[in-house]
């Protein structure tokens, strides 16, 4: 056990050598044609905004209280894939109770380049379903759906309100996040009534040789329709 964790240690020594020197390497590469990226606009933007990067909490420079007074309200879309500096930066300029979210953490999909929904689930916490006045923030569910046929949003809330608990995604699909529907969809005549769902699970024998016909009833372990 010693010697492997002697091994991983000095492979992880290398590996963040090697992530330094990239680093230094982009940075000049960057240099020498005058631009920056995306992860260089955020952090200078904070630099900006901020007295010391380094303090905590971060104080707003005069630039931020400027911007404080010229924005009255600050929207943000997409906010269950806010990271860290991106909530910083929200926080240096607002000011009392003028920001607007909108987002949905069971979409969040941008964790692998530093989205945190967990900033989105901890001010969940602290909002309320009351009217508006409350010294609490206000959350307001948007859960009507005006895509789909009711058949399937009752398919997804049921499969939904079975896997996706707080132990597993981090939130419950509860009464607050099932999908209700907006219109009412007119079927083709015959189908009034009929299922829009059907749930075929296939075995390993149909993916791997791809029969069908005659032997696929028998290699189908089961059907179902919703």
């Amino acid at each position: 056990l010693n010697r492997l964790n002697a091994a991983a240690s000095i492979q992880t020594r290398v590996f963040v050598e090697l992530v330094k020197k990239f680093e230094q390497l982009y940075a000049q590469a960057k240099g020498r044609i005058n631009c920056l990226d995306f992860a260089d606009l955020q952090r200078y933007a904070l630099r900006l905004l901020s007295k010391d990067v380094d303090a905590e909490p971060l104080e707003p420079s005069e630039v931020a209280l400027a911007l404080q007074k010229r924005y009255k309200y600050i929207f943000v879309d997409e906010y269950q894939d806010i990271n860290p500096v991106q909530q910083a930066i929200l926080d240096l300029l607002k000011s009392e109770k003028n920001v607007f979210v909108v987002g949905d953490v069971k979409q969040s999909i941008y964790a692998f380049r530093g989205a945190a929904p967990g900033i989105f689930l901890e001010r969940l916490k602290k909002a309320s379903a009351d009217t508006p006045g409350s010294e609490r923030p206000l959350c307001v569910d948007l859960n009507t759906n005006w895509r789909s046929d009711p058949g399937i949003l009752r398919f997804v809330n049921a499969l939904f309100g079975r896997i996706m608990t707080a132990s597993v995604a981090n939130i419950d699909y509860d009464a607050s996040a099932e999908l209700r529907p907006g219109a009412v969809v007119e079927q083709p005549p015959g189908k009034a009534g009929g299922s829009v769902v059907e749930l075929h699970i296939l075995g390993e024998s149909d993916r791997s040789s791809g029969r069908g016909g005659e032997n696929e009833q028998d290699s189908n372990p089961g059907q179902a329709q919703v």
